[in-house]
């Protein structure tokens, strides 16, 4: 074998084993299968279209997400865009969350910000939202992994005939 031919040889396996690692790099060890909206928490009631308020935290505005991970340490950051930034929309489970190893799912319920008498500021599910488009949008480890989006609109009062 000529001196030439190693050098190819060596060079083009150096090359394989360097596009492998860099494809081994950018593996996701985390992921979404499935991402909806639905007004309760078990995800029965599916829908894109909320009412401004709820009667009770039994009901409200619910982010589902279906999601697989290799790994116990996976970080999902949620991003709340609302219609103004009158509206201060968190999720009550915070909005940095570390998914479990395996499949999971996760119901993230979305309240209004609120001041407490006390001085204590809260997230309340129940307090009424502004009424407009909004949208969710999903990183984990500081990739974004998926958006959402939803709207609210006032429900007609069964006081007033419709327009």
């Amino acid at each position: 074998m000529s001196m030439d031919a190693g050098r190819r040889g060596l060079l083009s396996r150096s090359a394989f084993l360097l596009g492998c690692l860099s494809i081994l790099g950018g593996c996701k060890t985390a992921g979404f299968r499935e991402v909806y909206m639905s007004m309760d928490a078990a995800g029965r009631r599916r829908t894109k279209v909320f009412p401004t308020s709820f009667p009770t935290e039994d009901s409200g505005i619910f982010c589902q997400i279906l999601y697989s991970t290799g790994r116990d340490d996976a970080e999902l950051k949620i991003y709340v865009t609302t219609p103004s930034e009158n509206t201060p929309v968190t999720p009550l489970n915070g909005d940095s969350i570390l998914l479990s190893k395996g499949e999971g799912q996760l119901a993230i319920q979305l309240g209004i910000l609120v001041e407490t008498p006390e001085g204590k500021v809260q997230v309340d599910p129940t307090q009424p939202f502004e009424e407009g488009d909004y949208r969710l949008d999903f990183y984990i480890d500081n990739s974004k992994e998926d958006s959402i989006s939803f709207f609210v609109v006032r429900e007609p009062s069964a006081e007033s005939p419709p327009e």
